[in-house]
């Protein structure tokens, strides 16, 4: 976004040191006071007016420590929402008490999640998978899509991600999803839906997987997401593919990702993965931006009229 005002103070001192960590007070970056408020309009977010988050069920497959720390981060774009969380847990003999803490900590964030302990999910291909048959337990009447996630896939917006499922009839087998950015990823394991980034299947595919549970969670697989992708591939004759939706982003990248994230992306992602393992982005706290200006604004760039260039983004 071009602004039609300069940043920087021209009586103040001209240099401003940027590469932290910051050692001693000499080498704390300087910068102007404010002189002035500037105001910066924002779009009206209306996806969040046009939408009904009841129409999608989550569904993941984690430890429950893991669930645990997870669930600051998806009361974020989880709490008070009609969307419920269906949670396999892969421990082996989980607490009843342990459960019970986590699923009121849950409830006190505002986050519907409903836990299950199948002991005979030993594998990830097999707990993911073994996901099929638990969520079709729990469809409701309103229910559209489900969406199967990792316990760190992030969703800036559900409203967005169900408005990006509008073009699709519902009613009908689809099976959507985002490739990895990762090239090694697709050359070893081909094309599918990376879980990470979100698999969102129609409730009629995820009929039609529940009721082929038995014979296709045989055919182990190291990831889940492969799992599934075989099991619709040969329940359907091949003739469900993978429909890509732009903006479900598997992140499968090391290193200092913040060129990505400050980048000015040209649109808002509808999901981001990986920010916490195999990079660290503080996504949790640059989305706190969007309870001010709405989620278009996450990630945003400016440019003054001095280039000094900033983004609504935080690593802090």
């Amino acid at each position: 976004m071009e602004l039609d005002w300069s940043f920087f103070n021209a009586t103040v001192a001209d240099r401003v040191f940027v590469n932290p960590p910051f050692n001693n007070g000499e080498n704390q970056a300087v910068f102007p006071l404010c002189q002035q408020t500037h105001i910066i309009q924002v779009p009206l977010d209306g996806s969040a007016l046009s939408t009904d988050t009841g129409t999608l069920l989550l569904g993941t497959a984690t430890f429950l420590t893991r669930l645990n720390e997870s669930l600051p981060e998806m009361a974020h774009w989880l709490t008070n929402t009609e969307t419920k969380l269906l949670v396999v847990l892969r421990d082996q003999s989980p607490q009843e008490e342990e459960m019970r803490a986590v699923i009121n900590r849950a409830e006190n964030l505002g986050i519907a999640v409903f836990l299950v302990s199948d002991s005979s999910m030993t594998g990830e291909a097999e707990s993911n998978f073994g996901l099929a048959e638990h969520l079709y337990t729990h469809v409701h009447y309103s229910t559209r899509w489900i969406g199967v996630i990792d316990d760190d896939t992030f969703f800036p917006s559900l409203h967005r991600i169900l408005k990006a499922l509008t073009p699709y009839d519902p009613t009908m087998p689809w099976y959507v999803g985002g490739l990895t950015e990762r090239h090694l990823g697709i050359s070893t394991e081909g094309s599918k839906a990376w879980g990470g980034a979100g698999i969102f299947l129609s409730v009629p595919l995820l009929n039609l997987l529940a009721e082929n549970h038995d014979t296709y969670i045989s055919m182990s697989r190291t990831w889940g997401d492969e799992l599934w992708r075989d099991c619709i591939f040969n329940i359907t004759s091949s003739t469900v593919h993978l429909t890509r939706l732009e903006g479900l982003h598997q992140l499968d990248m090391f290193g200092d990702l913040s060129g990505w994230y400050e980048s000015g992306l040209a649109t808002t992602p509808l999901s981001l993965h990986h920010w916490k393992s195999w990079h660290y982005f503080n996504v949790p706290s640059a989305h706190l931006v969007t309870n001010i200006t709405g989620v278009d604004a996450l990630f945003q760039r400016y440019n003054a009229t001095d280039n000094a260039v900033f983004t609504n983004a935080t690593v802090s």
